[in-house]
């Protein structure tokens, strides 16, 4: 854990915060059920009917749960709030954040992805896929503002960590 207030590169807070249109986990609520409303009109399987579905999405929802609610724990420990607003007054590497530099985004990624194969749902995949794109771009700037405000420490924490797993 590196303080910002005890940052020895004195790292500057030039970058912008990463903006987002909303809370990531209700974006991929969002485009979640656009996906299913697609499949009312244009059904299209994953799977042929059985009980595959099941057995195969269901890791994916629990380790996404396990990765978001640990990030979200960790992060309230750190009296950090997920939200943009809420600037870090400390880059926490402990938890989820030791296997991942976004365990919020891949924990919802991956709980969405289980519950379209436990739906047995193909819509809500492709519909998962330009979220994706938008949030690789958040991630991006969110990089940028997290470098300025930790300096070497957060580069050497990219070095150490993927971004996603």
């Amino acid at each position: 854990m590196v303080s910002r207030e005890h940052d020895p590169q004195g790292a500057s807070n030039s970058a912008p915060p990463g903006d987002i249109l909303a809370p990531s986990p209700l974006l991929t609520l969002g485009v979640f059920a656009a996906g299913l409303g697609i499949e009312q009109g244009i059904p299209a399987a994953i799977f042929p009917v059985g009980s595959l579905p099941f057995v195969v999405g269901t890791p994916f929802v629990l380790v996404g749960g396990l990765l978001f609610g640990g990030a979200l724990w960790t992060m309230r420990a750190h009296d950090k709030h997920p939200s943009h607003a809420d600037e870090p007054p400390e880059l926490i590497t402990e938890g989820p954040f030791r296997y991942s530099r976004n365990p919020i985004y891949v924990g919802h990624t991956l709980v969405h992805v289980g519950a379209s194969v436990v739906l047995n749902s193909v819509w809500p995949l492709v519909t998962l896929l330009p979220l994706l794109g938008y949030l690789r771009r958040v991630v991006q700037r969110e990089e940028a503002r997290l470098e300025a405000l930790f300096g070497t420490d957060y580069v050497r924490y990219q070095r150490r960590v993927r971004r996603w797993l």
